[in-house]
């Protein structure tokens, strides 16, 4: 090609463009697991919590706005302007795809932690239960709540060791009981 010839931009040369970026890019899609559908029931899983791919697909998709932008607007000629709109086209749906990628990214990331947070107490529960005596129930029934700690030094004792309740109507020990000091003496 000799110097300053324009490269001439085709449907298929777009379609060639497009079927790379999304083989090579798109990060998120690609790369980013979410939880997986039972995770509620499983003791383990893995997923991606991490939001390094899908700013990278952020990143990716805005250079290719802006690229888009610069070629829709760049000078051209009148006999140059379909081709350079297809190309500001193509460079646009590299954006968005980049764009929808990124959505999708932060979308299962979120839920990655959400659900790994869920697994966490879920563990912890179950610890909890097992260090106590109690055994795990099964899955999705609700979690142990151990009993609550009652300090005997502020709450009065209850059932068979508490004091009788004090009303006027009880009856007083009469005179001839022997008082607490006195040893009884022994009948014969």
């Amino acid at each position: 090609m000799p110097a300053g010839t324009p490269i001439r931009i085709t449907a298929p040369l777009v379609l060639c463009t497009l079927l790379l970026a999304t083989g090579s890019g798109a990060c998120s899609y690609i790369f980013v697991d979410g939880p997986p559908a039972a995770h509620r029931r499983l003791n383990y899983f893995t997923c991606s919590s991490n939001n390094t791919l899908p700013t990278t697909d952020v990143v990716l998709g805005g250079l290719f706005a802006v690229s888009a932008i610069e070629t829709a607007t760049n000078g051209a000629s009148q006999s140059q302007q379909g081709p350079k709109i297809a190309g500001a086209v193509g460079v646009a749906g590299l954006a968005a795809l980049f764009a929808a990628s990124a959505y999708s990214g932060y979308k299962k990331t979120s839920e990655c932690r959400d659900a790994l947070a869920d697994l966490q107490e879920r563990t912890a529960n179950m610890q909890l239960q097992n260090s106590m005596g109690y055994g795990a129930g099964p899955p999705g029934s609700p979690a142990f709540q151990p009993p609550s700690a009652r300090d005997p030094w502020v709450t009065p004792p209850t059932g068979i060791f508490s004091k009788p309740p004090t009303d006027d109507t009880a009856p007083t020990p009469s005179s001839n009981s022997p008082s607490d000091n006195e040893v009884p003496k022994k009948k014969r």
